[in-house]
């Protein structure tokens, strides 16, 4: 896969994790940095200033402006330099993160510069702020930063909100367990996929965490996943990858209609060479064509945000963002 497919399919993965969390209908854009900025790393920032209070009024300033406006460096430099203060550094964050009169987005931000920083220790507030009465951005948002730990106890805490009655809970707390190949996660994914109620975002959510070894157990989602125009692209592509791998008779018509009918002309030839490889008998090992990133409808397209590696990390430490940080929402 070339850098430019590597690249969409990571925006990709970032977009499905943000676009969950918030319930705020955004139009499409993306924050990426520029060409050749890296997101800021958490053991080069400056120190902190003195005054930790004018890091607190500079990060609600950037989250105040419309989400296409963000500057996630810096919203994330100003984290680190506030957990970098002391060890009260991040109580600012964290109460804009509980407040339950603080916009959805502001939150979303909250939860993106503070991926590369959660700790073991953060699990007590975190967890405080999942339970049922809290409010709904901020149940998700917690949810979403206690599965970045590799930790018994969020990790216990996040399999419990995977079956949650608030659908947003439950989708972002699955997602957090299929990044770890979770099989209980791969089947209650599989039963969310028929809920009436599963909007366009939570579906990208889904289908970007199916990994192609999970192929046979997760073709129902990629058939319906691989036809459906209104998903991007990249999602689309993802899904052949899957039913590629899959290799069963059942695919075979979702890959030739793919392969005449898809709007995107790599994916059709993608599609195609996937098909004459099954229907030559041979063993298909799909490595997904560079899809230019396609338009998304506003339902599909979020800004960016820090997600982590798939690599579990080590126990109560966060796994390391997979690229730079911004933020969406979702329809409920």
């Amino acid at each position: 896969m070339g850098r430019h497919g590597m690249n969409t399919r990571r925006i990709e993965r970032i977009l499905g994790l943000i676009l969950v969390l918030s319930a705020v209908a955004l139009p499409g854009c993306e924050l990426v940095p520029p060409p050749g900025q890296n997101p800021p790393e958490t053991g080069k920032a400056p120190a902190a200033p003195a005054n930790s209070d004018s890091n607190t009024a500079k990060f609600l300033e950037i989250a105040a402006r419309p989400t296409k406006d963000w500057d996630i460096t810096a919203a994330s430099l100003l984290a680190t330099q506030m957990a970098r203060s002391g060890p009260n550094g991040l109580d600012s964050l964290f109460n804009l993160l509980a407040d339950p009169a603080a916009k959805g987005e502001a939150k979303v931000l909250v939860s993106i510069v503070l991926t590369p920083l959660v700790q073991k220790t953060m699990i007590p507030r975190l967890t405080a702020m999942t339970q049922p009465g809290q409010n709904l951005d901020t149940r998700s948002c917690a949810t979403q930063l206690l599965g970045m730990l590799q930790d018994p106890e969020a990790s216990k805490r996040v399999r419990e909100l995977s079956r949650d009655p608030e659908l947003r809970v439950q989708v972002t707390a699955v997602y957090c367990l299929m990044r770890r190949d979770d099989t209980e996660a791969m089947q209650l994914a599989l039963e969310l996929w028929k809920r009436p109620d599963l909007n366009a975002n939570q579906r990208v959510t889904l289908v970007q965490e199916i990994p192609v070894s999970r192929a046979a157990m997760m073709t129902p989602i990629c058939r319906d996943a691989a036809l459906d125009t209104k998903l991007s692209a990249n999602i689309r592509t993802h899904a052949v990858e899957v039913l590629m791998r899959a290799g069963t008779e059942d695919v075979i018509p979702i890959l030739q209609q793919c392969s005449q009918t898809d709007p995107e002309p790599r994916l059709q030839a993608f599609a195609k060479a996937g098909l004459d490889a099954l229907r030559a008998g041979k063993q298909v090992n799909a490595v997904s064509p560079a899809t230019p990133a396609a338009p998304a409808p506003a339902a599909s397209v979020a800004p960016v945000a820090p997600v982590p590696s798939a690599e579990a990390p080590a126990s109560g430490t966060p796994a390391q963002s997979s690229a730079p940080a911004a933020p969406a929402a979702a329809t409920p």
